[in-house]
């Protein structure tokens, strides 16, 4: 029986990446998981720390208790993208504070050849003189261009220009 193992280490630490490595260092592990069993099974010169949770092992590493933290990768993989989403919450909750902020009209859409916003900001239907509720529930072309024959050679513009794929064009 093996363990399909994950070594955590603090980010600055250097000098260990296998079970080896652990040799005189204190390892953390979650008391009763198969992890510490697995460490228990051989001598490896390893002082075992246990800890009633990952997360308590996790807050102690990070605190620099111990020099590592051994777990089932699979647990470890589901806390890592758990964090990293937690990370990408933040960064998108910071640009839209940023972009919502502005003193001038952002909008985020698509365009083929309907345009479909998935973002804009408050300035963004203003910049139009209209309202968000009505940028959002009617036909874009026809809510910002009111003349039919200047629309529809602005839209054919606009699309023309999107689709060249040229980010010159499409400014």
């Amino acid at each position: 029986m093996s363990l399909h193992e994950a070594i955590v280490v603090r980010r600055d630490t250097v000098g260990i990446s296998d079970l080896d490595d652990l040799r005189g260092k204190q390892v953390a592990v979650m008391q009763g998981d198969n992890a510490e069993e697995f460490l228990r099974r051989k001598e490896r010169g390893i002082e075992i720390i246990t800890t009633a949770t990952f997360e308590t092992a996790l807050d102690q590493l990070a605190l620099g208790y111990h020099d590592a933290v051994v777990m089932q990768r699979l647990v470890a993989l589901r806390r890592r993208v758990a964090e990293r989403n937690g990370e990408l919450r933040e960064s998108e909750e910071f640009n839209r504070t940023i972009m919502d902020n502005l003193p001038m009209g952002v909008a985020v859409n698509s365009l083929n050849p309907e345009v479909k916003f998935s973002y804009m900001n408050d300035n963004f239907p203003r910049l139009y003189g209209t309202t968000r509720e009505a940028l959002l529930a009617g036909d874009f072309w026809e809510t910002i261009y009111e003349d039919q024959e200047s629309r529809e050679k602005i839209k054919k513009r606009v699309l023309a220009d999107c689709a060249s794929g040229d980010p010159q064009r499409m400014f």
